[in-house]
């Protein structure tokens, strides 16, 4: 292999979403070459809300408050030491954007708050013109430009290199279809999570749980894997329209939610407001309408805006325009809205310093697991991405001070082993990419209808059943030529999360946050208020323990002292 086939760098970050872009410029501003691998669209682009605990809010919130929200919202299974860290970071987080001159929508010029699901205060900031989440990415890669951090685009990363005990970079195919090979002293993984292994979702394509893959082929622990979110307000309808989110803000400012008999039937208090919900009761409220026959001919419900005040309504001028333009005007009719897979809790176990149980790996936002716990608050993801982004290149860039990459020439070894690897997953007579598709299909529609909103013992030992099948299938197929190895990955990756998700829902005998089961309805705090984590054996193989929501002892590595 040529020496020029191979990037050396300090921190090389997987992913390129505000967590991995906020990651980029920190590291860099601590001195460190960076290199940032994106593969094609992430979520954050759409993100609509940041939820942030302001000292001096007008609603007199606080990060204590915040915290207990957090708590309460995620069914008390959150990493207590990772939301602390949100709770008190996320105001001064929020404050640098602002000197960074990202815009934040305001009223009287003070930062315009809403009330979101799940937060007990309006303390969610937004920017009316542009999705914040696009806002944001315009800042990051502003600044990034400005530091000459290097971006590979439309770069598809396989694969995490490592030797026996230390994650040493990543292999990845270019926009040329070529292999690429990074060496890097610290690796950060914000690859996003896995909404697209659901039939009906809100997320892109490319964003199909390859970082879990390979974080656990790396050798990390994956945890919580059984929460998903579905976000409650999902358009099914028009075409055009279709995956596209809608505020849950809005019900809180006078919007109705009506089934097809134009019946309301969220809970209210006394005066008639509508109750503080998250969005794992939303989705399992119109869930029911809808299973129960009192749904729409596409499947959905209707959120009534023709109610809203002018006032609130002038809160989204951007979201009234872009329907407008497909065709659907919420002035004039109600939009047909049905839940979809959103945003995954589980993922990587990360410490607080965004570590890994692999020593180099870093990770931060949805990849992550801990900080949600069993259901997340609306605007949650967003600073999440932004505090732990933060830190991830923090602590990734003092890790990088105090190594070194290894020889070129112990480093080509490393590689040449690699690729011999991949090379022995080509056959060119008995090349199965034809089916990779298809098998893609099916698991998408075996997640949507046995591991989707409300799940049973009997749907789930068939969805394990059959994604395993699937997932030895995957793991034994060869491909014809060199091209599909991306194809290959990707199935690899569809096959071996949704087998984790099913597993992790089929032992947990209880409800709670987004994981529903019929068969046991209540929470069971004596029993599940544990965490279900999956090892990788040394030979690969899945290893299940649980293990309870104290912090266990530290892997060897976190011994080391990261220090400025």
């Amino acid at each position: 292999m040529k020496t020029d086939e191979m990037i050396e760098t300090d921190v090389l970050i997987i992913g390129g979403g505000i967590a991995g872009l906020y990651a980029g410029v920190e590291a860099v501003s601590r001195g460190q070459r960076v290199v940032i691998l994106i593969k094609g669209p992430t979520c954050s682009v759409s993100i609509g809300g940041c939820s942030v605990a302001f000292r001096k809010s007008p609603f007199g919130d606080s990060p204590a408050q915040f915290f207990d929200d957090l708590i309460m919202g995620g069914k008390h299974l959150n990493d207590r030491s990772l939301i602390a860290i949100l709770a008190y970071e996320s105001e001064p987080v929020l404050n640098e954007l602002v000197q960074m001159g990202i815009q934040f929508q305001k009223r009287n010029d003070e930062l315009a708050l809403r009330k979101t699901a799940g937060n007990s205060l309006p303390r969610t900031v937004y920017y009316g013109l542009s999705t914040l989440g696009l806002n944001m990415t315009k800042g990051f890669l502003k600044c990034l430009d400005l530091k000459g951090v290097k971006l590979l685009r439309n770069t598809t990363v396989i694969s995490l290199i490592k030797d026996h005990s230390r994650v040493l970079g990543a292999s990845a195919i270019s926009s040329q279809g070529e292999l690429l090979f990074v060496h890097s002293k610290a690796t950060i993984l914000a690859t996003g999570g896995a909404g697209s292994l659901y039939s009906f979702c809100t997320t892109p394509r490319s964003i199909d749980g390859d970082g879990y893959r390979m974080a656990f082929e790396a050798g990390a622990d994956l945890m919580d894997m059984e929460f998903v979110q579905f976000e409650p307000f999902v358009f099914v309808t028009p075409p055009r329209s279709k995956g596209g989110t809608v505020f849950t803000s809005s019900i809180w400012e006078g919007a109705k939610l009506q089934n097809a008999h134009k019946e309301e039937f969220l809970p209210k208090d006394s005066k008639g407001v509508v109750l503080d919900l998250t969005k794992d009761v939303l989705s399992r409220l119109i869930y029911s309408q809808v299973s129960s026959g009192r749904g729409t001919r596409n499947g959905g419900v209707y959120l009534d805006w023709r109610g809203l005040p002018s006032k609130s309504l002038s809160n989204y001028p951007r979201f009234v325009k872009k329907c407008q333009s497909k065709g659907v005007d919420p002035y004039k009719v109600p939009l047909e809205v049905a839940p979809a897979a959103h945003h995954m809790m589980g993922g990587v176990t990360i410490d607080s310093y965004c570590r890994s149980t692999v020593k180099g790996l870093f990770a931060a936002g949805e990849v992550t697991s801990g900080i949600h716990g069993a259901n997340r608050l609306a605007g949650a993801a967003c600073i999440d991405g932004l505090v732990f982004g933060k830190r991830a290149g923090k602590y990734a860039a003092m890790y990088a001070k105090q190594n070194e990459l290894l020889p070129k020439n112990v480093f080509k070894e490393i590689v040449h082993e690699h690729l011999r690897r991949l090379n022995n997953l080509i056959n060119v007579d008995d090349g199965r990419e034809k089916d990779f598709n298809k098998i893609i299909h099916r698991v998408k529609l075996i997640m949507w209808n046995k591991v989707g909103i409300i799940r049973n013992e009997k749907d789930l030992q068939e969805a394990v059943g059959e994604l395993s099948r699937l997932n030895t299938l995957v793991n034994q197929a060869k491909i014809s030529k060199p091209k599909y190895r991306g194809l290959y990955f990707k199935t690899k990756s569809a096959c071996f999360v949704s087998l984790c998700i099913a597993k992790a829902a089929l032992i947990r005998q209880e409800s709670r946050g987004d994981h529903t089961r019929e068969d046991y309805l209540e929470r069971d705090d004596l029993n599940w208020l544990k965490h279900i984590v999956f090892s990788s054996s040394n030979k690969g193989e899945l290893q299940i323990r649980l293990r309870g929501t104290e912090a266990e002892n530290p892997p060897s590595w976190f011994d080391q002292e990261l220090s400025e």
